[in-house]
C-alpha cells in the first residue's frame, strides 16, 4: 500500500497526525501480510536445501550490527565460534538516524565498530558504503543465517524480505520491551518477516503469541543473551567501586516521551559534580546527542560540552560493555526502558525517572518488576530519592525486590546456549556431526 500517495489523495479523511499514524500502520500491516506467503516460500526453499549443505563446511552466520551500544549477543557469537559448526561474522551497517548524519560521522561510527570488534578478535566486515550512501547486499558475504538486533529503519536490501531469498533470518532484540502496546514489538515489517524471533521467557512468549497466529513457532522465549553476561562476568569482576549509573533516554518530545533529560539532565550533572565522593558512570542512550540537538533542548556545542563535563570526572560508557558497571554498582538512575530488566537482575535499586508526558503503560508481564523500583515524577522527588538511597543508604524496597527477582526465574536461563541448541536443531547439526563421524 502506497501510504504517502494515498494519504495525500485522501488527506481530507486523515486530517490529524494521529489519524495519519493509524492509517500508516494499516498500510504497513497490509504490505506485511502480502509478503508473508512469499517469505514463507523462501524459507521453505532454504530449509529444503540445508540437507545438501556440505557436511564438513562451517555455516556462515552474519550478525547485522549498526551500533556497538546495542551489541547484546556476545555469548551466542562465542558459543558459535567455539562449536566449529559455525563461522560467525559481524556485519557493520548504518540504519535509522545514522543515515542522516554527515559522511564524516558515518565513517566514525563504522570505524569505531570495526575497532571494537577487531580488538575482541571477532571477524568483522563493513556492510555499508559511506561514499555511495548505499547498504551492501548481504548476499555478497554468503550467509546461511542472518541475525538482527533491531527493527528500526533498516535499508530495504538488508531487510528479511530480501535476505530471506538466500538466508534464514533471526531476531534477538537488543532490549526487552517493558512498556507499550504490541505494535513496536510485533507488527513491524521485521517482526513479521524473520524466520525466528527470540524473546525473554515463556511469559513474554504467551503475551506476544496472538500476534503471530499465522506463524506458529516463530516466537520463542529462550532468554536474553545480554543476561548471559552475568554468568560469564559475575565471578571475574574485582572492582569494588560501587558505581552510581546515570543512563538518560532520548525520547523527549516524541511518541514515547519516556525521556526526562530536557527536565533534569543538567540538574543531575550538577548533583554529580557536587557529590564526587560517589563513583559516577554516565551511560547515555546512543541517540541522545542527536535528539537533544534536533529537539532544541541543546545546541551541538552545548551537548558536546555536556558530555565533556561528564568525561572530566566520571567513567563513561558508549558501548555495550556495561555489565561490569552494573555488577559493581550502588544504584541506577534512568528514564529508559531498554535495560530495566538487565539492571533488575543485579538486585540493586533502580531510581526510575518517569515523565508525566508519557502515556505508555507497562506490559502485564513487567508490572510486578516495576513495582520494585523507586519512582520519581519530578525533580523534588528525584533529589529526595538521591539523598535517601545514594547518601543515606536507605533501601527499604530491597527485601521485596530480591524476592521478586528470585521468583522471576530470569537468572535461571542461559540464552546463548538455548538459542544455539534451537538453531542447531533447525540446521540439523546433530545429523551433520553423525554423518561426518560415520564417514571418517
Amino acid at each position: 500500500m502506497k501510504y504517502k500517495l494515498l494519504s495525500k489523495l485522501f488527506s481530507w479523511i486523515f486530517p490529524t497526525k494521529e489519524k495519519r499514524a493509524h492509517f500508516r500502520v494499516w498500510c504497513e500491516e497490509i504490505d506485511n501480510r502480502s509478503n508473508i506467503v512469499k517469505i514463507k516460500n523462501n524459507y521453505n526453499n532454504i530449509l529444503a536445501g540445508i540437507a545438501e549443505y556440505p557436511q564438513a563446511k562451517p555455516i556462515k552466520v552474519l550478525f547485522l550490527v549498526s551500533d556497538i551500544a546495542k551489541w547484546k549477543a556476545q555469548s551466542l557469537f562465542d558459543l558459535m565460534k567455539q562449536s566449529g559448526d559455525y563461522e560467525p561474522v559481524i556485519a557493520l551497517t548504518l540504519v535509522d538516524f545514522q543515515l542522516k548524519l554527515s559522511k564524516a560521522e558515518q565513517r566514525d561510527i563504522l570505524n569505531k565498530g570495526l575497532q571494537y570488534f577487531k580488538t575482541r578478535s571477532m571477524d568483522c566486515v563493513c556492510a555499508y558504503d559511506v561514499e555511495e550512501h548505499k547498504a551492501s547486499d548481504l548476499r555478497e558475504f554468503n550467509p546461511i543465517l542472518v541475525f538482527y538486533d533491531q527493527p528500526w529503519k533498516i535499508s530495504k536490501n538488508q531487510m528479511p524480505c530480501e535476505v530471506s531469498k538466500y538466508a534464514l533470518t533471526f531476531y534477538i532484540p537488543y532490549y526487552v520491551q517493558t512498556y507499550g502496546d504490541n505494535y513496536m514489538e510485533c507488527k513491524q515489517e521485521l517482526h513479521q518477516s524473520v524466520y525466528r524471533y527470540y524473546i525473554l521467557n515463556k511469559e513474554w512468549e504467551e503475551f506476544y503469541a496472538p500476534e503471530f497466529e499465522h506463524a506458529a513457532g516463530k516466537i520463542v522465549g529462550l532468554g536474553h543473551t545480554m543476561l548471559d553476561e552475568y554468568y560469564l562476568k559475575r565471578d571475574k569482576i574485582q572492582d569494588e567501586s560501587k558505581y552510581v549509573i546515570y543512563a538518560p533516554h532520548h525520547s523527549f518530545g516524541n511518541w514515547e516521551n519516556f525521556g526526562t533529560f530536557d527536565k533534569n539532565g543538567k540538574e543531575i550533572l550538577e548533583y554529580a559534580k557536587q557529590h564526587k565522593e560517589l563513583n559516577w558512570v554516565f551511560k547515555p542512550h546512543p541517540t541522545l546527542k542527536y535528539r537533544a540537538v534536533k529537539s532544541g533542548v541543546m545546541t551541538q556545542t552545548e551537548i558536546d560540552e555536556y558530555y565533556k563535563e561528564w568525561e572530566s570526572f566520571a567513567k563513561v560508557c558508549y558501548d555495550s560493555d556495561y555489565i561490569k558497571y552494573f555488577l559493581n554498582s550502588k544504584a541506577l538512575i534512568t528514564d529508559s526502558a531498554s535495560f530495566l530488566i538487565e539492571y533488575f537482575c543485579t538486585g540493586k535499586p533502580i531510581i526510575h525517572l518517569i515523565s508525566r508526558r508519557s502515556k505508555v503503560v507497562p506490559k502485564p508481564a513487567f508490572e510486578k518488576i516495576i513495582n520494585t523500583f523507586y519512582k520519581a515524577y519530578n525533580n523534588d522527588e528525584m533529589f529526595d530519592l538521591f539523598d535517601k538511597i545514594l547518601i543515606k543508604n536507605d533501601d527499604e524496597m530491597k527485601e521485596n525486590r530480591l524476592k521478586v527477582l528470585s521468583e522471576s526465574g530470569l537468572a535461571a536461563a542461559y540464552a546463548g546456549e538455548n538459542i544455539l541448541k534451537d538453531v542447531s536443531g533447525i540446521m540439523n547439526i546433530n545429523k551433520r556431526e553423525f554423518e561426518i563421524d560415520e564417514n571418517t
